[in-house]
């Protein structure tokens, strides 16, 4: 259980975790640098006051009928009603959404529905959980309590409910920072109170003891680490401006942003965004590529056919351009993990499996070049859990300068509000070429 910190200490007590002491036994513990966390402050008491959300929910066992619909009600009086149809379009007013496949994708389909600019478009939050919706009404208060009307087949919907006023007494600006000073209690970092003998993790279905993963530390998936804090307010590099928050700025150079969601598709306060990568095949003329970018640009074309033609593959591929703003920009601030959605065949509920980069090697161990050259793993040898197996994930440099600039300049030129920082190609001009050995000076034209 944590305590207390005497806030006349100014004193940082670091202590491993069983955990960490395990990390550090076998040489992968490498602090790099320290967080600060602000979970027990509240800096505005509007928000910490008694008012409460109306949730409700919608269960699909199964599949509704065609024309079927379901209204729903904000707390601010907007109603709109989602129209059950062959396939999901935003666009119609009221919306449809999608009656086929199974009732997970019902559910989904009806999510895309509420949170789409033609349905309630954030005044409701909505997380899906199998073919479970969980609906909150995005203002507290009682007036959130609304029926849900609904002629669904295979759907069993409970209205919304628990919506409470907030009855709290507005703070004083000047007694804000009394509070926060003086009266807020700081409590110490939290320890797991378990021995490193007694964890053990699933993995295929089997129990395999913490010490049997000596040699393989970094590629197993551990147990909840139930004594990490999330959600840093920065960390020892933050140097941003004072009056504004970290923040990402996330912009799609090719493909689109179909939609975003302050909540991630497994109900976590992480915000997702949503891609549409396409990739088309089409007919056209045999052309032979002089001077290829790539391997992978030798592969797009099949054989010539009879009539002189080929099937091309034209490649759109999500380009994105991401920056962490008003902080300090580093070299390595942040990380890249890949996840595949699954559905667990039990509890039909979906959960997030780990993939592990595996094609590039570590050329430098423990601050030693053990290779001359990067080594990469071949192709063959990857499996499932590799994100290779899937798509390739190109980073800085390793993205094609000309693909990355054409978006930029794309971007650049509809946007007047959001600069990229960017380092682009100049364009090849016409070569001049000087005779060093020439004339200094040019000789006058003839007049006559």
């Amino acid at each position: 259980m944590a305590k207390f910190i005497n806030k006349k200490e100014r004193v940082f007590d670091l202590k491993l975790t069983t955990y960490g002491r395990h990390l550090l036994s076998v040489g992968t513990l490498k602090p790099t640098y320290y967080a600060f966390y602000d979970d027990n402050i509240i800096y505005d008491d509007r928000y910490a006051g008694t008012g409460r959300s109306a949730t409700a929910t919608i269960t699909f066992s199964g599949l509704p009928s065609a024309d079927q619909t379901i209204t729903i009600v904000s707390t601010d009086g907007t109603s709109k009603a989602y129209v059950a149809k062959a396939a999901t379009d935003t666009d119609e007013d009221p919306p449809h959404f999608s009656n086929t496949g199974n009732n997970k994708l019902v559910a989904s389909a009806l999510k895309t529905c509420i949170e789409s600019a033609n349905g309630h478009d954030g005044k409701i939050a909505v997380s899906k959980s199998g073919g479970v919706l969980t609906l909150t009404q995005a203002a507290t208060g009682s007036a959130g309590d609304n029926t849900i009307t609904e002629t669904l087949d295979n759907a069993t919907v409970t209205g919304f409910a628990g919506g409470v006023n907030d009855t709290r007494i507005v703070e004083p600006q000047n007694d804000i920072h009394h509070r926060i000073k003086n009266e807020t209690q700081y409590l110490e970092g939290l320890t797991l109170f378990e021995g490193v003998g007694n964890t053990s993790i699933t993995d295929d279905g089997g129990s395999i003891n913490f010490f049997d993963l000596m040699n393989l530390p970094a590629k197993r998936k551990l147990r909840k680490d139930v004594f990490r804090f999330d959600s840093a307010i920065g960390d020892a590099y933050l140097d941003g401006d004072a009056n504004v928050a970290p923040a990402w700025k996330v912009v799609a150079l090719q493909s689109e942003l179909n939609s975003s969601t302050t909540t991630s598709s497994m109900g976590q306060h992480i915000p997702q965004i949503n891609i549409d990568a396409n990739y088309i095949k089409k007919v056209g003329p045999t052309t032979f590529i002089f001077n290829p970018d790539s391997v992978r640009t030798l592969g797009l074309n099949t054989s010539r056919f009879l009539d002189n033609k080929v099937i091309g593959l034209v490649q759109n591929d999500p380009v994105m351009y991401v920056e962490e703003v008003n902080t300090e920009n580093l070299t390595e601030n942040y990380d890249i993990e890949v996840f595949e959605v699954l559905t667990d065949a039990t509890t039909s509920l979906e959960k997030l499996e780990r993939k592990f980069f595996e094609k590039h090697k570590p050329q430098i161990v423990d601050g030693l070049m053990v290779s001359p050259v990067p080594i990469q793993n071949p192709t063959e040898t990857l499996t499932t859990g590799s994100v290779e197996y899937y798509f390739d994930v190109l980073v800085d440099h390793e993205v094609d300068q000309k693909l990355a600039c054409k978006g930029a300049e794309i971007f650049n030129k509809q946007s007047y509000y959001v600069n990229l920082d960017f380092d682009c190609y100049e364009e090849e001009g016409e070569s001049l070429y000087f005779d060093i050995y020439g004339a200094v000076t040019e000789p006058e034209i003839c007049q006559s």
